[in-house]
């Protein structure tokens, strides 16, 4: 794409578009330019199949051979944030969307349109839905429309946001608001009315905390009271629920159970279903397994669980690995411990000499190596340092 001549007034470039043998094609049309990807899955920078052109005003979409997709009928053409493969177009003044080979998505009638910020590891934002916006009278309402085009929620309220930590693709969950007032709408059920100043998620434990008139509450995801909204205050502390009322520290389980005599200040999941991290009134950390009997006592800085039985902790400092029964097997004596991403591999780092110690599954010391540079690769670690290149499996081999 060569661009030349730019005119300020309507913001246009005059254009070429050169073939790999820097010949001169689609020569037919005027003020061609690439589509940029923003902020999409794609690993290009551009659409790779399709352009836009310039014609009398408006723009249009035609394909790298030529071929014309749609006439030039549109004030705007982009690729929508976070969706692959759709456009989000402008036409009379009002925005629609449709796909890259002009397949109708939302019709051209909205103020504003959005992607709602779901994502899935595989599907990525594929599944993610639409919040649209019509405004009139200065004012804006906002709806919501499924991924596949139906509308759950039509355009009536102030605001809308999607809970996209709950991993439900055909059940949205939405936080919406009305003259200044929150509820949360399953779908298009409205579970929790639009009375509260405030809502917000646990993902933790799948629960709502709500905030009326300075007093708060925890609701679950159906829309039945855990607690009722009468605390002075309320915070989760893992898979605890920390509140005051009347002057009066009180600490529950998720369901709403009020503990007695209850020595943590936090209770913490971790990525095995065996183990939990707590802390205690002098912020020192600990480990309990899944019928809170002590495994570590709570007298550490700082505690992460690793993995398997595996623990990074961190005193006067300096930071070591400790196994499930509190015994050390990398004594604390690094600047750094990191748990490689996704492997069993721990890198241990002292930033004074820049010289890593990388070990095992088991614990053991495999490699000392200088400035590491790591690169996880499918199925195996390439370590670059200043003397090596290694190459090991996620478990150290």
């Amino acid at each position: 794409m060569c661009l030349f001549n730019y005119n300020s007034y309507t913001q246009q470039y005059e254009s070429i578009v050169l073939n790999k043998n820097e010949e001169e094609v689609l020569d037919k049309y005027d003020n061609i330019s690439a589509i940029p990807n923003n902020n999409t899955s794609n690993e290009w920078l551009y659409q790779t199949s399709i352009l836009k052109y310039y014609s009398d005003g408006k723009y249009g979409i035609l394909t790298l051979n030529g071929q014309k997709v749609t006439n030039p009928i549109y004030e705007s053409i982009e690729t929508l944030d976070y969706k692959d493969g759709i456009l989000k177009i402008k036409k009379n003044g009002n925005y629609g969307l449709i796909k890259i080979d002009n397949e109708e998505v939302l019709k051209a009638k909205y103020s504003s349109i959005s992607t709602d910020g779901y994502y899935e590891e595989v599907e990525k934002y594929e599944r993610a839905g639409y919040i649209v916006g019509i405004k009139e009278d200065n004012v804006t309402k906002y709806g919501y429309i499924s991924y596949i085009g139906k509308e759950i929620i039509e355009c009536k309220y102030d605001s809308i946001k999607r809970i996209t930590s709950i991993k439900n693709d055909s059940t949205p969950y939405l936080i919406i608001s009305e003259n200044g007032k929150y509820g949360v709408s399953k779908n298009a059920q409205l579970i929790i009315k639009n009375e509260y100043n405030s809502i917000d998620y646990d993902t933790t434990n799948q629960l709502l905390e709500l905030n009326k008139n300075g007093k708060y509450g925890v609701y679950d995801l159906y829309g039945n009271i855990i607690l009722p909204v009468q605390y002075n205050s309320l915070y989760f502390a893992g898979i605890i629920i920390r509140a005051t009322k009347d002057e009066e520290d009180l600490v529950f389980d998720a369901n709403g159970n009020i503990k007695k005599d209850y020595e943590y200040t936090s209770f913490l999941p971790t990525k095995s279903s065996e183990y939990y991290i707590t802390t205690n009134e002098n912020m020192k950390y600990g480990v309990v397994n899944s019928s809170s009997s002590t495994l570590i006592d709570n007298k550490y800085d700082y505690i992460e669980f690793m993995f398997d039985k595996y623990f990074l902790f961190t005193d006067s400092g300096k930071s070591g690995v400790i196994d499930y029964t509190g015994r050390r097997v990398v004594e604390n004596r690094y600047n750094v411990i990191q748990n490689i991403n996704g492997t069993n591999i721990v890198q241990a780092t002292n930033t004074e000499t820049g010289v890593s110690d990388i070990y095992n599954k088991d614990m053991e010391k495999i490699a000392e190596v200088t400035n590491a540079h790591i690169f996880l690769k499918e199925g195996y670690i390439q370590i670059l340092s200043d003397n090596s290149l290694m190459y090991i499996d996620y478990d150290g081999n």
